[in-house]
């Protein structure tokens, strides 16, 4: 609905401060990241090291698609992942949420953070340099001792 481009923005703060901005608009939006393990759904030893693992995201969405479907277009840079853990269920919530550089594609989730009887959502985001980005999502469990 909106072509790409810079959009122009005019702001007044509640202290009645006036603010002026750019943001640059694009289409360039990644493909979603594949985890690769674990596997949505695993039930884990909560004793072992629990490694996220996804692929490269190398390829930007087809616009043109209704579907957001993957295009051939290599012509994407992504600039960063993000990864989110959330331990499921929890009070206090515990959350891990770290970024790591284009050429990292896994990260091991620190064994504090890992309980028996555990369920964690896992998100991993792909970030390109225009700041789009999307992201999976998957579930995995730890059983008991």
């Amino acid at each position: 609905m909106f072509p790409a481009g810079n959009y122009e923005f005019d702001a007044i703060t509640i202290d009645g401060e006036e603010l002026e901005g750019v943001a640059a608009f694009t289409h360039t939006i990644p493909c979603a990241p594949v985890i690769l393990s674990p596997s949505d759904g695993d039930t884990l030893d909560p004793d072992e090291e629990v490694v996220i693992v996804w692929e490269p995201v190398t390829n930007k969405i087809d616009t043109g698609s209704n579907m957001g479907d993957c295009s051939n277009s290599t012509d994407i840079e992504i600039i960063s992942y993000q990864v989110v853990v959330d331990h499921e269920g929890v009070v206090p919530q515990k959350r891990l949420d770290v970024k790591v550089p284009a050429d990292v594609t896994q990260l091991t989730i620190p064994a504090e953070f890992i309980v028996p009887d555990g369920e964690y959502k896992v998100e991993v985001l792909a970030i390109e340099a225009g700041g789009n980005q999307t992201i999976t999502e998957s579930i995995f469990m730890t059983s008991s001792n």
